[in-house]
């Protein structure tokens, strides 16, 4: 998967990074794996063709954990394919950032278990999700800064809602999530994508369940 600057750099030290901490402290990282065994076995010939090999009897979800937490090789080419699930914001939605360090926004637990069926690059989903919120402040250094809870209201393109998760497949869940906590009970009436100042948006038209209409414009980010 090709990935712009400064994504690519920090995936090795990211790489680097999450094998050190496992390696001092064992069951540190703990990782949820994509249940769907195309995506599974994709990721595994991945590494195969990268020369390592899964042992007699291991499966290929096991082999794929071991060897994203043992070889730097490894752990590079499974970072596009990771969501790093970090701390939550004040409402208890869960901050969260692409395995190459790229924050793609916060989520409620039901909409984080979407990235599984979500396409990344050339997979179908997210291969694995990392809980990196236990050593949260032993990484965030090599991660984007997040957005805090107070973002652009979404009133106009400048005051746009920035989606940096386009690089997961996530603009409609980034959507779904904001609409349902912001304007609960609303009805999408229509939705355009739109160019302006060399970024792409989305723009929705909405009515509120009070009645009302809004309309709403999100920044498309990608790496």
């Amino acid at each position: 998967m090709g990935i712009r600057e400064p994504y690519a750099s920090r995936a090795k030290h990211i790489g680097h990074r999450l094998i050190e901490l496992e390696s001092c402290n064992p069951g540190l990282v703990r990782i949820r794996g994509n249940t769907d065994l195309y995506v599974i076995s994709a990721m595994a010939n991945k590494l195969k063709a990268l020369g390592f090999r899964k042992r007699f009897f291991q499966s290929s979800q096991q082999f794929i954990y071991d060897a994203f937490l043992s070889y730097q090789r490894a752990a590079e080419e499974c970072l596009p394919y990771t969501l790093f699930a970090g701390p939550r914001n004040l409402n208890g939605h869960t901050h969260c950032w692409a395995g190459v360090g790229l924050y793609v926004g916060w989520f409620g637990g039901l909409a984080i278990t979407e990235f599984f069926q979500r396409k990344t690059g050339d997979l179908d989903g997210v291969v694995m999700i990392v809980n990196i919120e236990p050593f949260y402040d032993r990484i965030s250094d090599l991660l984007d800064t997040f957005q805090n809870d107070t973002a652009p209201d979404g009133s106009s393109f400048d005051r746009a809602i920035v989606l940096d998760g386009a690089i997961l497949g996530l603009a409609p869940i980034v959507i779904r999530e904001y609409l349902n906590d912001h304007y609960p009970g609303y009805k999408l009436q229509r939705q355009a994508v739109r160019e302006h100042a060399g970024r792409t948006f989305d723009v929705l038209d909405i009515s509120t369940a009070d009645g009302g209409s809004k309309t709403l414009y999100f920044a498309l980010s990608k790496i």
